[in-house]
Parts: structure tokens; sequence; C-alpha cells
């Protein structure tokens, strides 16, 4: 900043030079420097000063309510060096001190202040935030600021939000735990109890796993699934029903590509609303009901069986046909936000009326509630299970599908942490369900076992926002930091990186056996069609059993309540709260409700019961429970395991 701008020069024209003696002054309250640190860094001003003695005058205003003491604006530093020569006897305390007067108000001293100050190299980034704040406060605008300073406004902004972060984590970036980078993500958003759940999640990650975009992410700041939903709602509509978008004010892009969906369980709802209308639009074009599932249907290797898909034929007017049979269609939502509709056999035994190939040909078991509905979710055993799920607990089928990738998050963490312990659980699995696997054609339909070395079905790209979120995160990223970027895995010498391998310690192995069998997982449920007896073993093994044992990897969290109707967010919460707080609940709106229940699971809370106070903080949603092991074929299943 080289040249003053117009509102600094007005400033300078009220002004008085003069001299007055060390004892006149004091620092100024509206100095911007704040770092200790650089405060107590004067040594080489010190000398200067003995040695030349003093060149540049010191900015002064008159304290307010007295009269014979001058505050120091800007030549803090100078004035603090002074003050230690006279201490030491190295300079006159009587001796005459330039300075200039200044008759400005409190806004302005803040500005000239901060103005003199912004461009150095050595003023700490959170001082500027802070004396920007400062004179905000005072009662400038912040264009008024913006001139004063020769910034923009959207800089002046970015101070301000910068300096609204919450306490710890403005005391981290002053500390410099944190950099500037870091802190601008997680100011994308002024929701302090968000911050710091990201803040305290993100102090547990590997320094590479605390990047900027890695904050944003679990912010959900700049969602890519959020972005493609609320392009297919319509952002007007949106907004319309009362829903807000919280602007990051340090990105790039397009709006709905800068900042986040405040009212996630909102854009869900309206989502939903849609995709039904949708629908049954569908339906009256075909003159008949139709199923429609998730996901096109996917052969190995999770590729999309192509030969399965049907093209209608175009009837009278906008109607459509379609071939009987055992058929389903597909509403694809792309990054567009443009639905697209598509139509498929069930399978190729639907199609053509042989079995798939590449699978086992003895009859497919009857089927069990026991994982019987894990396979293909547009199954009649899916939509069985997915409609016990919805009456029970009031989970849409993407629900249900968020929940098992989560589920299985926190196997894959439990895992990994056993094997840090020197367990070998995830060993065990690995090499029995694969040995089930060639050895035993119904392990087709049992979901064990990673056919081909293909991993298991990744879930929706919704549930990774969930994942992120929940502390089972951390482990399981951690391990895969560890192998990722070793030459083992990614170098060009296979043979060198198996021998690599082979040379690991034993505890190293057994981590990488945790990965593996991590991939392997299934995604299931404690539901019927969804539960798989072994993994109830597993969790007993690695102390998933019980709800406390769970909420180390699991963490209730606003976008979590927010798939779940008010009905059942009422339901979850009122066994926890006093009975008088708990009667206004129900005319609470969405947003509201989910913020309290929240509270609630975690402990927290005025009106909570104090005789259930530590049952609400250990609450685990019931689907990811796991079922205790006691029937003959779970008992069989461990003892296989183990």
């Amino acid at each position: 900043m080289g040249t003053m701008t117009l509102a600094a020069e007005s400033r300078s024209m009220s002004m008085t030079s003069t001299t007055m003696t060390y004892d006149q002054l004091c620092l100024s309250p509206f100095n911007p420097r704040k770092n200790k640190a650089d405060i107590a860094a004067t040594a080489a001003m010190e000398k200067s000063l003995a040695a030349r003695g003093q060149i540049m005058p010191l900015v002064v205003h008159q304290m307010r309510g007295s009269k014979t003491k001058w505050g120091v604006v800007i030549g803090g530093r100078r004035y603090r060096s002074i003050g230690k020569l006279i201490a030491r006897g190295e300079w006159p305390a009587a001796q005459p001190i330039a300075v200039v007067v200044r008759d400005l108000s409190e806004a302005d001293l803040i500005e000239i202040g901060t103005e003199e100050n912004v461009g150095r190299i050595n003023l700490r980034p959170y001082e500027v935030f802070l004396a920007v704040t400062s004179a905000h406060r005072r009662g400038d605008s912040p264009a008024k600021i913006a001139d004063g300073l020769g910034q923009s406004i959207l800089w002046v902004r970015q101070c301000l939000r910068l300096a609204a972060l919450a306490p710890p984590i403005f005391d981290a970036l002053e500390a410099e735990t944190i950099t500037v980078d870091q802190a601008r993500a997680y100011a994308a958003t002024e929701d302090h109890a968000l911050q710091l759940s990201t803040f305290r999640t993100m102090a547990e990650y590997p320094e590479p796993l605390r990047s900027p975009a890695k904050i944003r992410a679990h912010l959900r700041v700049g969602d890519h699934e959020e972005a493609r939903l609320l392009r297919f709602v319509g952002a007007d509509k949106y907004r319309d029903a009362g829903g807000t978008f919280e602007l990051d004010l340090f990105a790039e892009g397009e709006e709905e590509e800068r900042g986040r969906v405040a009212d996630v369980g909102l854009l869900r709802q309206l989502v939903d609303h849609k995709l039904q209308g949708l629908k049954d639009e569908t339906r009256r074009r075909v003159g008949r009901d139709v199923r429609f599932a998730p996901e096109k249907p996917r052969g190995e290797f999770r590729v999309v069986d192509q030969s399965l898909q049907i093209t209608p034929i175009a009837g009278d007017g906008d109607t459509i046909e379609v071939p009987e049979g055992d058929i389903f269609a597909v509403i694809t939502i792309p990054d567009s936000g443009v639905p697209e509709l598509t139509w498929w056999w069930v399978s190729r035994k639907a199609k053509f009326g042989i079995p798939a190939t590449g699978r086992p040909t003895s009859p497919r078991p009857a089927p069990t509630a026991i994982g019987s509905a894990i396979g293909y979710s547009g199954s009649p055993d899916a939509r069985d299970a997915n409609g016990a799920i919805k009456d029970e607990e009031g989970l849409s089928q993407e629900g249900v599908e968020i929940l098992r990738s989560v589920r299985r998050a926190i196997m894959r963490a439990a895992l990994v942490d056993d094997a840090r312990r020197g367990g070998t659980i995830a060993q065990d699995l690995l090499v029995w369900s694969q040995l089930r696997l060639i050895l035993d054609q119904r392990a087709y339909s049992t979901q064990l076992g990673i056919t081909r070395l293909a991993s298991a079905s990744a879930g929706p790209e919704s549930s990774r926002a969930h994942i992120a979120a929940a502390p089972a995160m951390q482990p399981w990223a951690a391990a895969l930091h560890e192998f990722s970027e070793t030459t083992m895995i990614r170098g060009d010498d296979q043979a060198a990186g198996f021998a690599d391998y082979c040379a690991l310690p034993p505890e190293k192995k057994l981590l990488a056996a945790a990965l593996v069998a991590g991939f392997a997982l299934e995604r299931s449920l404690n539901a019927d069609g969804y539960r798989l007896p072994v993994h109830d073993a597993i969790a007993r093994m690695t102390g998933l059993d019980s709800d406390t044992g769970l909420r180390r990897y699991w963490t209730p969290t606003a976008a979590f309540l927010d798939l779940i109707p008010t009905k059942q967010r009422l339901a979850i919460a009122e066994p926890f709260v006093e009975r008088v707080a708990f009667a206004t609940w129900s005319r609470m709106k969405s947003a509201e409700l989910t913020r309290n229940v929240l509270a609630a699971l975690a402990g927290t809370g005025e009106w909570l019961r104090t005789s259930t106070r530590h049952a609400a903080a250990s609450w685990v949603h019931p689907l990811l429970q796991f079922a205790p092991i006691g029937a003959a074929e779970d008992a069989d299943q461990l003892e296989a395991a183990e």
C-alpha cells in the first residue's frame, strides 16, 4: 500500500506535529499489533535508535478521559524500544520524542493503524482480522473500511468472517498450529458447532489429511452430491421452501459450488417429492405399475450390464411401451441435474430365461431373512426389507443404503484398530471367506469373500459425507495412508513391490489384511434381509456389540438426523428429555428440531433428564447395532471365523 487513499488523505489534514516526553505516552488500544513474539522483538530497533536517534515520528491521539496521556497508534515498536533504552539508561527520560497528533474517531484510528501495518510482512494475519473487526464493531461499514485500507469489500468481509471463527480455532491460528488457508476453510461456514466438530475430527487425522480441501469436504462445503441435488430441485424452489445456502467467501467458481446447503433435510424432502412426481408421471405414461430401483444392474467388477437395458417404444401422445416381465426403471440424476430415465431387465434369466454367465449354475437357495436383501437392491427380497424398514424407522431407500455404508465403515475401523493391537480377526476373516468362496458355491449367495478380488459395492455417493463425518474414518484413513503412497503399492516393479511386502514386520501385515478384509465387507444392517451373522460375530470380537463400543466409531450428526422423518426424530429424543420441555418440540421447525435432538444425543442441554443423560450420550441407531450371538447358525459362523 504505497499511496494513501482519498479517505486517508482527508484524515491527514487534522494533525499537529510536536514533541512529547516518554512519560506522556502509552500504547494505544487501537494499535493492531497483538502478537507477543513480535512485540518483544525490538533488539534491532533499539540498536538503530541508540546509534541514529529517532528518524520517524510516532503517530498519537489523546486518550479518552485524560488530558495528559497520549496513545501511540503508529510506531508501537519504536515506543517500546525507547522505553527499554530508558530503562537501561541509554536514552534520557526527558528527551523530546517527535510525534504527530491525530484528531480522529475511534473507527478511523483503527483503520489508520491497520492501514499502516497491513502491508508489512511481519504483521500477523490474525492481527489484521481483529483490527478490521474492531473498526466494524465501532460503526464503520465494510465499504468504508475497504475504502480506508485500499482493499475490496470482499477482502473486508473475509477478515470479518475469519475474526469470527470459533475461539479454539482462532486460538490455533494465533498459535500457528493451523495455517491461514486451513482457517479460511473452517470459515467457509459461520456455524460454530459445525466448525468445532470438524476441528476436533481433523485433530485425529494425520497431517496430510488436514488439508483445506479435506476440511471443506467435512463441512460439506461445495459438496458435489448436494450441488447435484440442488440443480435437480432448482435453487429457487429450495429457497422458496425456506432453504438457505451459505456462501463460502474464500472459494472460487459458481455460487452453488462455493458454499454449503444449510438445510440438507429440506433439500432431500424436495428431492423425494420431485422423484415421486417423476415416478407417478412414468407410471401414467406406461399405463401400469412400475418398479423403480436406485441403480442399474451390475455384473462382475461392478460394471453396468448394458445387455439388460431396454429401449422403450413410443406410443400414442407421450405414452411409452415396455415389455411385460420382471423389469424395472431407474431415475438417474447426473451432474447437470436433469433426470434421466432408463429401463432394465432384472437379470439375464428374466430376459433370456437362462442364468447369468460366470456364476454357479446350481439353484439359488430360497430367500431367507438372513442376508437375502444384501445383493441386488432391486430384488424382491430387498424391496420387502426396505419396505419393513421404512414402516418401522421411516427411512427412505437411500437412507437404508447410507446406513449400510456407515455400518461397514464402523466395522472397517474396528478391524484396523484390532490389527494395530496385534489381533488377527481381519486376517482370519479374509482367509476364511476366500476359502469358502473357492470351495463352496453357496458362498456366492451369502455375501462373503471378494469375487475375483473385486471389492464389494461402494454404496451410494450420498453416503460419503456421512462416512467422512464418522470417527470411524480416522483409523481407516490413517491405515490407508500408510500403504497407499509406498513403492510396494505404487511402484512399477511388481516383483520388488511384493518382496518389500514380504519383508514387512508381522504387525504391518496384519494391518494390510485389515484393509483388504475391510474392502471385502458387504454393507449390512440390523434388519431382516440385511443381517449377516458373521458380522455379528466380528462385532462381538471387536467390541462393537455394545452402544458404547459403537460410539467410539460413530456419532450422530445433523446430516444423519436429517435422513430421519420428524416423527422418528421426536421418538428418539423423547425418552431423554424432561416432559415439560419436550411438549414444545413437536412445533419446532425441522432445522431447530435437528439441533435440539443432536444436543440431546451429545448429553448436553438443561432439559435432559439426569437419569438418562448417559444413555442419551450413548445412543446408537438400532439399524447400526449388531445382534447378540445366540442362534446355532451364528455360533457356527463365529467358530468358523475364529
